[in-house]
């Protein structure tokens, strides 16, 4: 098998009528729910509606995605094989999918399709990814060979489930029942550490093929102060297209400006001065924001995540923080706060969002998707195996980003193969000390300031 099966296979497959209906990239934004789902592949319209409740990976990890074009969030899940699924009218009729229409070859602005919702907007990349198709087929292939672990065993996740929410409930008593402040300053380290390795995990779909495993892994990103299903929304368009104005976690304007694409204002040539004070005020505003979003802005999320988000939130941190200002009294309860800020959103900061150095591709450039993902993203170099377990693998972050729906604890042995397939075609694999990584982002905000 070539390199180019993959796109073969998809060519010799795809049906071709010219009396399908044209769709717009609006209109197949409204089919986004259970009742009326649509994905485009390949510019392709399908109505998986029958189809959800039977997705081996179960339809939570398709939801999100509903009303967009999957096609490099498909290819970068599955290898060829999988997308027969799509492409051969056979397997569609077996499965219950339906071939719907096709998307308007001129619903383009800038390489951006803009969705009913700013949250499924997609980039429109060349049909033509040589290095995608050789990275796919090859990692696949070693996937298969060794036998390696696509989802992580029972035994780890449930040993992972067990440490973070002993390590969580630990935080929650002693930081607001007993005023500990240094419960305060390790809860920010716990938070994201169960956030990255079990929810970021989850919602990828390389946890555990168990849903109500995978429930649990979830909702930790709700007991922790967060919303799982405002992150997952927001974070398909990071995946499909990271740096550019469509990605909702990078692009929308702040009081800051992390990354290139985020347009410059008059305030920003100060941001070295006020930067380290506003930023203690990232994880409070998100506290507030994700839920509002995934309470009232979001329509794809269900009334039963509501309620799950609500519960989680409300009984592991809402109430436990609300009552600290009555048992422990303002003062130690309001030092407390000041401390978790501080914690969450400097350790956010330091771990999450340096991910992607300060690599930039201008957004009028017409590379391939596998390209951007290398490009704008960053692997680098913990030094430690027990951080790295807890970190997730995040570290190794552009095999994350080629291949988000697989096990993280697979993404050391694909690492060799990635590069060798990079430098093959002139691509540049950044694997960098964490030192390096850290320099090289305040480098770039100080250079966003100036300009």
């Amino acid at each position: 098998m070539d390199t180019t099966s993959h796109e073969g296979l998809c060519a010799a497959a795809l049906p071709v009528d010219n009396q399908l209906p044209l769709m717009t990239y609006r209109a197949l934004g409204r089919h986004n729910t259970d009742e009326s789902a649509f994905i485009a592949y390949r510019d392709l319209v399908f109505d998986i509606t029958a189809f959800l409740s039977r997705h081996p990976g179960g339809r939570d990890i398709v939801r999100a995605a509903l009303g967009t074009d999957i096609t490099q969030t498909l290819d970068s899940f599955h290898d060829a094989h999988v997308s027969r699924l799509l492409v051969t009218e056979r397997l569609r009729e077996q499965y219950g999918i339906a071939l719907a229409g096709k998307l308007s070859p001129l619903d383009v602005v800038r390489h951006n399709r803009l969705g009913l919702h700013d949250y499924q907007s997609r980039r429109q990349y060349p049909p033509a990814d040589p290095m995608g198709d050789e990275l796919r087929h090859e990692v696949f292939g070693l996937l298969r060979q060794e036998c390696l672990p696509t989802q992580k065993s029972l035994a780890e996740c449930l040993v992972l489930l067990a440490l973070f929410y002993g390590a969580l409930v630990s935080c929650v008593y002693l930081a607001f029942f007993k005023g500990s402040w240094l419960a305060c300053l390790v809860f920010g380290p716990v938070a994201t550490f169960m956030a990255v390795n079990v929810g970021h995990t989850v919602m990828h779909g390389g946890f555990s093929p168990y849903p109500f495993i995978n429930l649990l892994g979830r909702c930790l990103w709700d007991a922790g102060g967060y919303a799982a299903c405002c992150w997952d929304i927001e974070h398909q368009g990071h995946h499909q297209a990271p740096h550019t104005s469509i990605d909702l976690q990078t692009a929308p304007a702040t009081g800051m400006r992390f990354f290139e694409h985020q347009r410059p204002k008059w305030f920003h040539r100060y941001q070295m001065f006020y930067m380290w004070l506003l930023f203690v005020f990232y994880s409070p505003v998100s506290w507030v924001m994700h839920s509002y979003k995934t309470l009232c802005v979001y329509p794809t999320v269900r009334p039963l995540d509501k309620a799950l988000h609500v519960g989680f939130k409300l009984c592991f941190f809402i109430v436990p923080l609300t009552l600290s200002f009555w048992l422990l009294g303002v003062g130690v309860a309001a030092r407390n706060l000041l401390v978790l800020s501080i914690s969450m959103s400097y350790f956010s900061l330091f771990t999450l969002f340096i991910q992607h150095e300060d690599a930039y591709l201008p957004e009028e450039v017409c590379e391939s998707w596998s390209v951007r993902q290398v490009v704008t993203s960053v692997s680098w170099r913990s030094g430690s195996a027990v951080f790295e377990w807890l970190f997730g693998y995040f570290n190794y972050h552009i095999e994350h980003h080629l291949f988000p729906g697989l096990n993280p604890s697979v993404y050391p042995r694909l690492q060799p193969l990635v590069k060798d397939i990079c430098q093959k075609y002139g691509v540049r694999y950044k694997h960098i000390s964490y030192l390096e990584l850290v320099r090289s982002q305040l480098r770039a905000w100080r250079r966003y300031a100036i300009h």
